[in-house]
């Protein structure tokens, strides 16, 4: 079964209207899904894990490459797939946009698809027990928060 996870703090609002229409799609072809919606930063960890413990077998990230890399993490023992749409900002990882989803889900459906196999790595300081896992990039700095910034 797919399970969907939203978060509806990624940048792109036109696409939170089509979401009915994703819906609908899905219906109509009689493909059964179940939907969360994250509520706070680090939910996504949470739903995906849930969605994984309750059988569904292929999940689709509706978000920006922060809510893919968090679902990663939270189904990261499954092996199940996802597909990531972008609706952020920078959207390096996730590989569709709102204008070829629809043609996906399709494909999605059909079968016609490709696993692309990714790596999860994990990073840890000296001395502690546990790191944290990472889906992209692992980053090594002294102190203070990191940003990505815009170039005009």
């Amino acid at each position: 079964m797919l399970g969907i996870i939203i978060n509806p703090k990624s940048g792109k609002k036109a696409f939170r209207r089509q979401r009915l229409y994703l819906w609908k799609l899905l219906k109509k072809r009689h493909q059964p899904f179940t939907y969360r919606v994250t509520k706070y930063a680090g939910h996504a960890i949470e739903l995906a894990r849930e969605l994984v413990e309750t059988g569904h077998d292929q999940i689709l990230v509706l978000g920006g490459d922060g809510t893919l890399i968090r679902v990663a993490t939270g189904s990261r023992k499954s092996h199940v797939p996802l597909i990531g749409v972008n609706l952020g900002t920078l959207g390096y990882l996730c590989e569709l946009e709102e204008e070829t989803v629809f043609t996906a889900i399709d494909s999605l459906m059909n079968g016609e698809y490709k696993i692309d196999e990714r790596m999860m790595l994990q990073g840890k300081r000296t001395g502690e027990e546990h790191g944290k896992s990472a889906l992209n990039d692992v980053v090594i700095h002294r102190s203070g928060n990191l940003s990505l910034l815009s170039l005009l």
